[in-house]
């Protein structure tokens, strides 16, 4: 049995989107093993799998020296397909959390790419339709960011939505209507590149957001007139995997344990919160959380008393890492490093929309945790806190989808809080704690947004210099 959160899932489901979209009836190559491949930053094997998977299902016919024949589409019509009546309530979600963070991720991009790699993103071959250019250029502009966590995220976005949005559009306008509009949406594209290289960058933001709304709001119109049951247990919701394959989750969040009560978090003797309360706090099942108590009681860690819960019997040191070597590898620090930059990307529109459902308590534990004395504490602390409050407070199922991942991505870098050496002050935090806490009393969502987002450059910024003090080049094509 294949995993859905395998490699070759993610590749067969994105191409199986772009054949279904249409991406190849203009007699466009399909592309090669190979290609897949380096495209979707994966080994010859997984990319060649999806393409069998492909043939299997009646999709392409792969010839060995030929490119792949597309046979059919995986729909006939998608919008009248049992796979969309299953997907659609969470698409009218996922198309509204794009039209949010689409806009910033974009500029975010753009902002930190040089002219040849801006040039390099807007261009597309054009000989291909005005959906596929669009297509193409995005994630040109995602790959050259070199953050593979952020691509990850859209490959997936795409994946799930298929064809929907194209076949909305062509439906709700009329084919002709559609593609014209595609072509006013790409000429748009192209303006907001030409806007940022002439130095003009809030022009080019302006034109992110409108070229947003304007897609955006025309699919938001056809859902507008569908109803949903939320009693069907046969609805489909948006999964965002950022590992693939499988992740052992409840090794990262022993870890993230061991270093509370290394910082006298969870002094000895105490005990830990509930099952339940873990579980929330870190969206995982209870079942993950008995696993991570259950590791720590084979460390000497944690004793479970029954009727009492987890006490911490072992104040623990470094020594208890050895068993969690592997957390000490280049990749979990690279992951740590694109998760912080992937909340500087799109955080700052995230919560201009959910801080108003913020209620007194969170904005009360913000300020408090900004106020903190320690500015590494207070940092750490004002993080947790936000992406927790998102989780809980956002109405879009795919912002909390997104940002309760986000936590448990975090975790990769837990290692790094028994470094503690040097100053527990920090460059520029006293003015960032400062604002926060001011727009926690004014309710103020912009100036809140605003330094969130510095928040989050700083932690980035603190953690480069940490790797690269210990010696571990790991951001070298991560560009903030």
């Amino acid at each position: 049995m294949t995993n859905i959160k395998s490699q070759e899932q993610t590749i067969y489901r994105a191409l199986a989107a772009q054949i279904q979209m249409g991406f190849f009836d203009d007699e466009t190559p399909f592309p090669s093993v190979m290609e897949i491949a380096q495209q979707y930053g994966a080994s010859y094997c997984p990319a060649q799998r999806a393409l069998k998977m492909l043939e299997r299902d009646g999709i392409i016919k792969i010839n060995r020296k030929k490119s792949s024949v597309i046979i059919s589409k995986p729909y006939p019509d998608y919008l009248t397909s049992g796979v969309f009546m299953e997907r659609a309530a969470s698409l009218e979600d996922l198309n509204k959390t794009l039209e949010l963070i689409s806009p910033a991720v974009c500029f975010y991009i753009l902002s930190r790419l040089d002219d040849r790699l801006t040039e390099t993103a807007g261009s597309e071959c054009e000989n291909t339709h005005c959906a596929r250019q669009l297509y193409g250029s995005f994630f040109q502009m995602l790959k050259s960011c070199g953050n593979q966590t952020l691509l990850g995220l859209f490959y997936d976005i795409h994946s799930f939505a298929d064809s929907a949005f194209l076949d909305i559009l062509q439906q709700t306008d009329g084919e002709e209507p559609a593609d014209h509009l595609l072509q006013h949406l790409l000429a748009e594209f192209q303006k907001c590149m030409q806007s940022y290289q002439s130095k003009d960058s809030c022009a080019s933001k302006q034109h992110f957001i409108k070229l947003s709304r304007t897609f955006h709001g025309r699919i938001a119109s056809y859902f507008e007139h569908m109803t949903f049951s939320t009693a069907d247990n046969t609805l489909t919701p948006f999964v965002w995997e950022p590992c693939k394959g499988r992740t052992r989750y409840f090794d990262m969040i022993a870890m993230e344990i061991i270093c509370k009560i290394s910082q006298g978090r969870y002094p000895l003797g105490t005990f830990l919160p509930s099952y339940k309360l873990l579980s929330s706090t870190y969206h995982v099942s209870i079942s993950t959380m008995r696993r991570t108590v259950g590791i720590l009681n084979e460390l000497g860690i944690l004793r479970t008393i029954n009727g009492k819960g987890s006490q911490v019997i072992s104040e623990c040191g470094t020594e208890a890492l050895q068993k969690f070597e592997d957390y000490m590898s280049d990749s979990y620090f690279i992951n740590f490093i694109e998760i912080l930059q992937t909340l500087a990307a799109f955080s700052e529109p995230v919560i201009m929309y959910t801080f108003p459902y913020f209620d007194a308590g969170t904005l009360e534990s913000i300020h408090n945790a900004a106020s903190l004395g320690d500015d590494k504490k207070a940092l750490e602390e004002v993080l947790c806190i936000t992406l927790q409050a998102i989780v809980s407070h956002c109405p879009l199922n795919a912002v909390k989808e997104i940002y309760s991942k986000i936590i448990l991505q975090m975790l990769s870098g837990s290692i790094l809080r028994f470094e503690d050496a040097g100053s527990r002050q920090l460059p520029g935090w006293s003015k960032i704690a400062c604002d926060i806490a001011e727009s926690c009393e004014k309710r103020d969502a912009s100036q809140f947004a605003s330094s969130f987002c510095h928040l989050t450059e700083n932690a980035f910024m603190i953690t480069r210099r940490l790797l690269s003090k210990a010696g571990i080049e790991c951001s070298g094509n991560i560009k903030l």
